[in-house]
């Protein structure tokens, strides 16, 4: 399958920014329904998820590939796409279901969660 070229041009600066930062991992938990543009059921689902996250958005400088829908979520904790699917997975499948199809051509690199859903875990 062929994608318009600006997908190379997005994954590449997304590999030339990642390979110029140094990534600081936390651990979180979600703790309450985070806010976002799909069905209170199915987000309601990521409560209980543990997965790591690079910290809060800002913290490493500013990301021009960090896409939102919507502002509810600025400034929240960073996840990639892949840990939080594996979380979501291990946790609820049918939220996991739902978030495929949308997961599935790595478009998406990264979520973030509003900072008032989750609590840092101590690290091990």
């Amino acid at each position: 399958m062929t994608y318009p070229p600006i997908f190379d041009t997005l994954l590449t600066c997304r590999h030339e920014a990642s390979r110029t930062q140094e990534t600081v991992v936390t651990r979180i938990r979600i703790i309450s329904t985070p806010p976002g543009p799909a069905p209170e059921d199915i987000r309601s689902k990521w409560v209980g998820c543990e997965m790591e996250s690079t910290g809060r958005e800002g913290d490493q400088g500013e990301d021009p590939l960090i896409f939102h829908v919507g502002e509810e979520n600025i400034g929240g904790y960073v996840v990639t796409v892949k840990a939080a699917m594996h979380a979501l997975q291990d946790h609820d499948i049918e939220a996991h279901g739902f978030w495929l199809p949308l997961t599935r051509f790595n478009i998406m690199k990264t979520l973030t969660f509003n900072a008032d859903c989750v609590e840092e875990l101590p690290s091990e």
